[in-house]
């Protein structure tokens, strides 16, 4: 499976966005809105590739397919481990982006 760099780089920001939230003592709310900011990017990605997928012409792309998989992963990972009491300071962004398609925004709460 190859993946492009972006994709590459936005699965370890958010990774390490998470590891950073979880090992502070400070405000993370920009660590936060971050997180946020990578998931509601990659729902982007996602609506993209199913409005692609949908074309007459278009190719079955397993790659996008594992990217999409490992990216799940690490948003339910790290929300798990992450201190519910750092998403209370970050719920309006949440709400707005409740039309996250394919981030569980509403099963985090």
């Amino acid at each position: 499976m190859k993946f492009s760099n972006d994709e590459i780089e936005r699965l370890k920001a958010l990774r390490h966005f998470y590891q950073s939230v979880n090992l502070s003592q400070k405000s993370v709310l920009q660590d936060m809105l971050r997180i946020i900011k990578i998931m509601a990017d990659y729902n982007k990605d996602v609506v993209a590739d199913r409005e692609r997928d949908r074309h007459p012409m278009a190719t079955n792309d397993s790659e996008f397919e594992d990217y999409e998989t490992r990216m799940s992963d690490v948003i339910r990972d790290g929300y798990e481990n992450c201190d519910p009491e750092r998403w209370l300071k970050v719920i309006p962004q949440l709400i707005a982006n409740i039309d996250m398609q394919y981030v569980n925004t509403l099963g985090m709460f």
